[in-house]
Protein backbone atom coordinates (compact mmCIF):
# COMPACT_ATOMS: atom_id res chain seq x y z
CA UNK A 1 0.00 0.00 0.00
CA UNK A 2 1.19 3.56 -0.89
CA UNK A 3 1.87 5.90 1.77
CA UNK A 4 1.09 9.52 1.54
CA UNK A 5 3.81 11.94 2.44
CA UNK A 6 2.81 15.33 3.80
CA UNK A 7 4.25 18.59 5.50
CA UNK A 8 5.37 17.68 8.74
CA UNK A 9 7.24 18.35 11.68
CA UNK A 10 7.20 16.92 15.18
CA UNK A 11 9.42 17.17 17.95
CA UNK A 12 9.28 15.53 21.18
CA UNK A 13 9.34 18.59 23.94
CA UNK A 14 12.51 16.98 25.54
CA UNK A 15 14.41 17.02 22.13
CA UNK A 16 17.92 18.25 22.39
CA UNK A 17 18.98 20.21 19.11
CA UNK A 18 21.87 21.62 18.40
CA UNK A 19 22.64 23.55 15.40
CA UNK A 20 24.77 25.70 13.06
CA UNK A 21 22.87 27.92 10.71
CA UNK A 22 24.68 30.00 7.46
CA UNK A 23 22.04 33.47 8.46
CA UNK A 24 18.68 34.27 10.47
CA UNK A 25 16.53 33.86 7.08
CA UNK A 26 15.25 30.61 8.54
CA UNK A 27 11.90 31.89 10.39
CA UNK A 28 11.24 28.42 12.43
CA UNK A 29 11.42 28.53 16.20
CA UNK A 30 13.65 25.56 17.23
CA UNK A 31 16.22 27.96 14.75
CA UNK A 32 16.31 31.02 16.35
CA UNK A 33 18.65 30.49 19.06
CA UNK A 34 21.19 28.46 17.05
CA UNK A 35 25.02 30.65 16.10
CA UNK A 36 25.70 31.86 12.67
CA UNK A 37 28.13 30.65 10.57
CA UNK A 38 28.29 32.73 6.82
CA UNK A 39 31.30 30.30 6.07
CA UNK A 40 28.85 27.46 5.30
CA UNK A 41 27.48 29.39 2.07
CA UNK A 42 30.64 28.32 0.60
CA UNK A 43 29.48 24.70 0.40
CA UNK A 44 25.47 26.12 -0.11
CA UNK A 45 25.00 24.25 3.69
CA UNK A 46 21.61 26.12 4.96
CA UNK A 47 22.51 24.56 8.22
CA UNK A 48 23.96 21.48 10.23
CA UNK A 49 23.69 20.04 12.98
CA UNK A 50 22.62 16.99 15.93
CA UNK A 51 19.22 16.20 17.29
CA UNK A 52 18.52 13.43 20.22
CA UNK A 53 14.88 12.63 20.20
CA UNK A 54 12.82 10.19 21.40
CA UNK A 55 9.26 8.61 20.10
CA UNK A 56 7.48 10.31 18.28
CA UNK A 57 9.66 12.57 16.20
CA UNK A 58 8.92 12.41 12.60
CA UNK A 59 9.82 15.35 10.34
CA UNK A 60 8.76 15.08 6.12
CA UNK A 61 8.62 17.69 3.51
CA UNK A 62 7.14 16.62 0.01
CA UNK A 63 10.05 18.51 -1.62
CA UNK A 64 13.62 19.97 0.46
CA UNK A 65 14.90 22.60 -2.06
CA UNK A 66 18.89 21.23 -1.32
CA UNK A 67 20.31 17.72 -1.08
CA UNK A 68 19.83 16.02 3.05
CA UNK A 69 22.76 13.84 4.39
CA UNK A 70 22.27 12.10 8.05
CA UNK A 71 24.20 9.99 9.99
CA UNK A 72 22.70 8.06 13.02
CA UNK A 73 24.76 8.34 15.99
CA UNK A 74 23.35 6.26 18.62
CA UNK A 75 20.14 4.37 18.35
CA UNK A 76 18.16 3.99 15.18
CA UNK A 77 15.60 5.42 13.48
CA UNK A 78 14.12 5.14 9.78
CA UNK A 79 14.33 7.45 6.88
CA UNK A 80 12.15 7.24 3.63
CA UNK A 81 14.05 6.17 0.79
CA UNK A 82 12.59 5.24 -2.58
CA UNK A 83 8.88 5.00 -1.21
CA UNK A 84 9.75 3.21 1.75
CA UNK A 85 10.62 3.20 5.39
CA UNK A 86 14.02 2.06 5.97
CA UNK A 87 16.12 1.69 9.38
CA UNK A 88 19.30 3.61 10.08
CA UNK A 89 21.27 2.48 12.64
CA UNK A 90 24.49 3.69 14.23
CA UNK A 91 27.05 4.64 12.05
CA UNK A 92 24.85 4.28 9.27
CA UNK A 93 24.32 7.13 6.75
CA UNK A 94 21.94 7.89 4.03
CA UNK A 95 22.02 11.15 1.43
CA UNK A 96 18.96 12.41 -0.03
CA UNK A 97 18.61 14.79 -3.49
CA UNK A 98 16.92 17.70 -3.69
CA UNK A 99 13.32 18.33 -5.24
CA UNK A 100 12.01 15.04 -3.78
CA UNK A 101 10.20 13.56 -0.79
CA UNK A 102 12.09 13.53 2.58
CA UNK A 103 11.26 12.25 5.43
CA UNK A 104 12.95 10.84 8.98
CA UNK A 105 10.84 9.30 12.15
CA UNK A 106 12.02 7.42 15.19
CA UNK A 107 10.86 4.11 16.51
CA UNK A 108 8.52 3.33 19.15
CA UNK A 109 10.65 2.98 22.21
CA UNK A 110 13.89 3.77 21.31
CA UNK A 111 16.18 6.83 21.50
CA UNK A 112 17.48 8.20 18.60
CA UNK A 113 20.59 10.19 18.09
CA UNK A 114 21.70 11.49 14.81
CA UNK A 115 23.55 14.56 12.73
CA UNK A 116 22.48 16.46 9.97
CA UNK A 117 23.99 18.69 7.01
CA UNK A 118 20.68 20.19 4.57
CA UNK A 119 21.90 22.14 1.52
CA UNK A 120 20.84 25.26 0.00
CA UNK A 121 20.60 24.70 -4.26
CA UNK A 122 18.92 25.38 -6.97
CA UNK A 123 17.88 24.08 -10.14
CA UNK A 124 20.40 25.57 -12.08
CA UNK A 125 23.19 24.27 -9.82
CA UNK A 126 24.83 20.58 -9.75
CA UNK A 127 23.56 19.29 -6.08
CA UNK A 128 26.07 17.32 -4.15
CA UNK A 129 24.17 13.92 -4.63
CA UNK A 130 25.32 12.91 -8.09
CA UNK A 131 23.81 9.93 -10.41
CA UNK A 132 26.87 7.47 -8.73
CA UNK A 133 25.74 8.42 -4.98
CA UNK A 134 25.13 5.53 -2.67
CA UNK A 135 21.04 5.68 -0.86
CA UNK A 136 22.84 4.59 2.20
CA UNK A 137 25.61 2.65 3.78
CA UNK A 138 28.52 2.69 6.62
CA UNK A 139 29.69 5.85 8.23
CA UNK A 140 32.38 6.58 10.57
CA UNK A 141 29.85 8.66 12.98
CA UNK A 142 32.04 9.93 15.61
CA UNK A 143 34.42 12.44 13.42
CA UNK A 144 31.39 13.57 11.92
CA UNK A 145 29.88 14.01 15.02
CA UNK A 146 32.99 16.12 16.35
CA UNK A 147 33.13 18.42 13.71
CA UNK A 148 29.53 19.37 14.44
CA UNK A 149 30.17 19.57 17.45
CA UNK A 150 33.80 21.80 16.62
CA UNK A 151 31.84 24.20 14.78
CA UNK A 152 29.13 24.79 17.51
CA UNK A 153 31.38 25.61 19.89
CA UNK A 154 33.19 27.62 17.92
CA UNK A 155 30.18 29.91 16.62
CA UNK A 156 28.49 30.19 19.79
CA UNK A 157 31.99 31.76 21.54
CA UNK A 158 34.94 32.90 20.09
CA UNK A 159 33.41 33.16 15.98
CA UNK A 160 36.70 32.96 15.45
CA UNK A 161 36.57 32.78 11.16
CA UNK A 162 39.95 30.93 10.51
CA UNK A 163 39.15 27.93 13.11
CA UNK A 164 35.04 27.69 11.71
CA UNK A 165 36.38 27.61 8.25
CA UNK A 166 39.00 24.38 9.76
CA UNK A 167 35.45 23.23 10.92
CA UNK A 168 33.22 23.93 7.87
CA UNK A 169 35.67 22.33 5.01
CA UNK A 170 35.73 19.34 7.31
CA UNK A 171 32.30 18.84 7.61
CA UNK A 172 31.87 19.37 3.83
CA UNK A 173 34.54 16.85 3.31
CA UNK A 174 32.68 14.04 5.38
CA UNK A 175 30.01 14.47 3.20
CA UNK A 176 31.33 14.38 -0.09
CA UNK A 177 33.42 11.01 0.84
CA UNK A 178 30.40 9.67 1.51
CA UNK A 179 27.71 11.42 -1.87
CA UNK A 180 31.19 10.32 -3.98
CA UNK A 181 33.20 7.58 -2.46
CA UNK A 182 32.92 5.15 -5.62
CA UNK A 183 34.96 5.96 -8.71
CA UNK A 184 36.98 2.58 -8.71
CA UNK A 185 34.83 1.56 -11.92
CA UNK A 186 34.24 3.72 -14.37
CA UNK A 187 31.66 1.93 -16.80
CA UNK A 188 28.97 2.33 -13.87
CA UNK A 189 29.49 6.07 -14.24
CA UNK A 190 29.64 5.85 -18.16
CA UNK A 191 26.09 3.87 -17.83
CA UNK A 192 24.50 5.67 -15.57
CA UNK A 193 25.11 9.05 -17.45
CA UNK A 194 23.75 6.90 -20.47
CA UNK A 195 20.96 6.28 -19.22
CA UNK A 196 20.43 9.75 -17.62
CA UNK A 197 20.79 11.30 -20.87
CA UNK A 198 17.62 9.31 -22.79
CA UNK A 199 15.54 8.51 -20.08
CA UNK A 200 12.83 7.70 -23.07
CA UNK A 201 15.02 4.53 -23.98
CA UNK A 202 13.28 0.97 -22.92
CA UNK A 203 16.29 0.80 -20.35
CA UNK A 204 16.32 -3.32 -18.99
CA UNK A 205 18.97 -4.91 -16.82
CA UNK A 206 20.05 -7.19 -20.18
CA UNK A 207 20.52 -4.15 -21.98
CA UNK A 208 22.35 -2.33 -19.20
CA UNK A 209 24.42 -5.75 -18.40
CA UNK A 210 25.87 -5.82 -22.18
CA UNK A 211 26.91 -1.74 -22.26
CA UNK A 212 29.16 -2.86 -19.14
CA UNK A 213 30.36 -6.14 -20.25
CA UNK A 214 29.46 -7.83 -16.76
CA UNK A 215 26.42 -10.61 -16.31
CA UNK A 216 23.00 -9.44 -15.07
CA UNK A 217 24.10 -11.21 -11.47
CA UNK A 218 27.70 -9.20 -11.98
CA UNK A 219 25.86 -5.80 -12.41
CA UNK A 220 23.23 -6.17 -9.88
CA UNK A 221 26.03 -6.97 -7.70
CA UNK A 222 28.34 -4.23 -8.01
CA UNK A 223 25.16 -1.67 -8.48
CA UNK A 224 23.79 -2.45 -5.28
CA UNK A 225 27.46 -2.65 -3.32
CA UNK A 226 28.00 1.11 -5.08
CA UNK A 227 24.94 3.02 -4.92
CA UNK A 228 22.38 0.95 -2.94
CA UNK A 229 20.11 0.32 -5.38
CA UNK A 230 19.77 -2.49 -8.12
CA UNK A 231 20.12 -1.57 -11.58
CA UNK A 232 16.39 -0.72 -12.14
CA UNK A 233 15.59 0.56 -9.16
CA UNK A 234 18.24 3.06 -10.08
CA UNK A 235 17.30 3.62 -13.44
CA UNK A 236 13.25 4.18 -11.89
CA UNK A 237 15.06 6.70 -9.43
CA UNK A 238 16.80 8.73 -11.79
CA UNK A 239 13.66 9.06 -14.01
CA UNK A 240 11.85 10.18 -10.80
CA UNK A 241 14.41 12.72 -9.92
CA UNK A 242 14.22 13.90 -13.57
CA UNK A 243 10.05 14.23 -13.27
CA UNK A 244 10.01 16.14 -9.94
CA UNK A 245 12.22 18.56 -11.67
CA UNK A 246 10.13 19.09 -14.51
CA UNK A 247 7.04 19.15 -12.13
CA UNK A 248 8.52 21.75 -10.03
CA UNK A 249 9.67 24.27 -12.84
CA UNK A 250 7.12 23.92 -15.87
CA UNK A 251 3.38 23.79 -16.67
CA UNK A 252 4.02 20.37 -19.06
CA UNK A 253 1.46 18.45 -18.38
CA UNK A 254 1.48 14.69 -16.87
CA UNK A 255 0.97 13.02 -20.35
CA UNK A 256 4.59 14.67 -21.58
CA UNK A 257 6.22 13.85 -18.43
CA UNK A 258 5.74 10.41 -18.25
CA UNK A 259 6.74 9.94 -22.10
CA UNK A 260 9.96 12.23 -21.57
CA UNK A 261 10.86 9.68 -18.47
CA UNK A 262 10.44 6.41 -20.52
CA UNK A 263 6.63 5.88 -19.47
CA UNK A 264 4.18 4.63 -22.02
CA UNK A 265 1.12 5.67 -19.95
CA UNK A 266 0.32 9.06 -17.53
CA UNK A 267 -1.03 6.44 -15.21
CA UNK A 268 1.40 3.96 -15.14
CA UNK A 269 3.73 6.88 -14.59
CA UNK A 270 1.59 8.20 -12.30
CA UNK A 271 1.80 5.51 -9.79
CA UNK A 272 5.39 4.77 -9.96
CA UNK A 273 5.79 8.51 -8.81
CA UNK A 274 3.74 7.93 -5.77
CA UNK A 275 5.31 5.03 -4.71
CA UNK A 276 8.87 7.03 -4.95
CA UNK A 277 7.73 10.34 -3.78
CA UNK A 278 5.03 9.38 -1.66
CA UNK A 279 2.61 11.80 -3.63
CA UNK A 280 0.55 11.99 -6.74
CA UNK A 281 2.26 13.91 -9.97
CA UNK A 282 -0.41 16.76 -9.40
CA UNK A 283 -0.35 17.03 -5.78
CA UNK A 284 3.67 17.01 -6.12
CA UNK A 285 3.72 20.33 -8.67
CA UNK A 286 0.90 21.93 -6.61
CA UNK A 287 2.63 21.87 -3.14
CA UNK A 288 6.22 22.28 -4.95
CA UNK A 289 4.81 25.59 -6.99
CA UNK A 290 2.01 26.73 -4.88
Amino acid sequence: MYQEISEKHILPADSQVMVVRVDHSDPRDWMQSAPVCSLLSQHKIAHCGITRANHPLEISRVSLSGTFFLVTLEGEGQVWIDGEWQTILSNQACIQPPFIANAMRSVKDKSWTFGWVRYRETQRHAPMVSINSPVYGPFQAEPFQRAIEGLHAEAASQNRLGMMQLWVDLIQTYVRSFAEPYRTDDRLESVWSMVQADLKEPWNVERLAKIVGLSREHLRRVSLESIGRTPMQHVTFLRMRKAAQILSTTDNSVAEIAEEVGYSTANAFSDVFLRVTGLRPSAFREQTKG
